[in-house]
């Protein structure tokens, strides 16, 4: 019998960045009172000379119009999100490694119950085997010489 604690249901995933935690843009917008929309008056229209449409702003027109950018700002903006996109990398590493240890105890956990659901009925357990999953090691990994850690 597996006990609901220890089913595995798999690690968690990252669906999306912490800017969507902060971003208002899918917040509804407040409903304006009824006097303030009555308020405002129509635009006045443009007179034309000869009956002639005016014609519409230019692309360089607008685009002189938009605020610039100091190029000091921009290079900072730039080294900051730089420096987050570094941040988020280190910590997917710790996160991914993280979640590999817990995947290795859990499955430590996991043979240690089994080793007793199979010695139920005796009512013991061998405690040599325990010891034994308890200090197995992954393919890969080596223990630190007790000089290295001194």
């Amino acid at each position: 019998m597996v006990h609901s604690f220890f089913r595995r249901t798999g690690p968690p995933s990252r669906n999306a960045s912490n800017y969507s935690i902060n971003n208002t843009s899918a917040m509804p917008a407040k409903p304006r009172p009824a006097s303030a929309t009555q308020r405002q008056a129509a635009p006045a229209p443009t007179r034309t000379n000869n009956n002639v449409a005016p014609k519409p702003a230019t692309a360089t027109a607008r685009a002189a119009a938009a605020p610039s950018v100091d190029a000091m700002q921009l290079k900072q903006l730039k080294e900051e999100v730089d420096d987050l996109t570094r941040q988020l990398g280190e910590s997917d590493a710790v996160m991914s490694s993280l979640e590999k240890e817990r995947d290795f105890y859990f499955n430590k956990l996991r043979q240690i119950e089994v080793v007793c659901q199979d010695n139920e009925s005796i009512g013991t357990v061998e405690v040599s085997r325990i010891l034994e999953i308890l200090y197995e090691t992954e393919e890969g990994f080596a223990a630190p010489d007790e000089d290295e850690e001194q």
